[in-house]
Order: structure tokens, then C-alpha cells, then sequence
């Protein structure tokens, strides 16, 4: 195999993942929105998991390592507040953890690696799940009208 078919490959390979931590960020988000503390852990974990992958390694530079084991850390720290059922704390968390990926993905752009998928807009995430849920999120009403999980 040559190098740019390689090189090609590890780019997909980065681009799956990227969407699998959409995916699962989503999850968390959602979960938050409907008091779901197990889809909130489960997405947490998952979160977490990925950003031990080695696809996950984008750049090998102690900024972007410390950019990811501050994401892992702050994912498992989510997890761990959902599972004690504290939603201030896993709001709280979930903040700090965008902010790191919005620092890192920043990062990346002013390092020049623009063509690495998520440095940009380029990540296609299948999105098409959401709308049941948010139906479902929006029928299951309390008595004075309040979506409840």
C-alpha cells in the first residue's frame, strides 16, 4: 500500500471516529435534555473509550495530548456525575468538555491541518435519529404540559 492510500485510509478511519464522538456527544446532550442519566453515562463512557482509539491520535504533540487526556477525563467525569445523579454537576462538565473540543479543533486549524476531518465543518453525522426522539421527548407531558423523560 503507498503512502497516500495510507494516508487516505487514516484520514477515514479519523473521519468514522469523529462521527462516532458527534454520536455520542449527541447522546449525552439529549440525555441532559430528558433527565436520562443512563444515556447520559453511556454516551459519556463511550466518549471516553474512543479518546483511548489510536485513530483518535490526530497529531503527536504534547498541546494535542493534553487537549485529548483533558476530553477523556472530563468525559469520565460526566459519566461518573450521571451515574451519582447530580445534572448540575454533569452540566457543568459537559461545558468544560465542549470547550475542550472547541480549543482543540481550534488548534488544529492554527497548526495548518485543516484537511484533518472535525479541524473543519466537514464532518457528515447522521442526524436523522433526533427528530424521534424529540417527538417522543415532546408527547411524554407531564399534566401541566412540561416534556418529561
Amino acid at each position: 500500500m503507498d503512502s497516500d492510500s495510507s494516508m487516505n485510509e487514516g484520514k477515514e478511519r479519523l473521519r468514522l471516529l469523529m462521527r462516532q464522538k458527534m454520536n455520542s456527544s449527541d447522546d449525552v446532550l439529549t440525555g441532559m435534555v430528558m433527565g436520562d442519566f443512563s444515556r447520559i453515562e453511556s454516551g459519556a463512557r463511550n466518549l471516553a473509550f474512543l479518546s483511548l482509539q489510536s485513530e483518535w491520535a490526530a497529531v503527536d504533540t504534547p498541546e494535542y495530548m493534553s487537549f485529548s487526556q483533558s476530553f477523556r477525563s472530563t468525559a469520565e467525569e460526566i459519566a461518573d456525575h450521571a451515574n451519582a445523579k447530580n445534572m448540575m454537576s454533569v452540566e457543568d462538565a459537559y461545558a468544560r468538555m465542549t470547550r475542550s473540543c472547541l480549543d482543540c479543533h481550534a488548534y488544529l486549524r492554527q497548526q495548518g491541518l485543516n484537511d484533518l476531518p472535525g479541524a473543519t465543518a466537514s464532518i457528515d453525522v447522521d442526524r436523522s435519529w433526533r427528530l424521534a426522539d424529540a417527538t417522543s421527548m415532546w408527547s411524554a407531558q407531564d399534566e401541566n404540559g412540561v416534556a418529561s423523560p
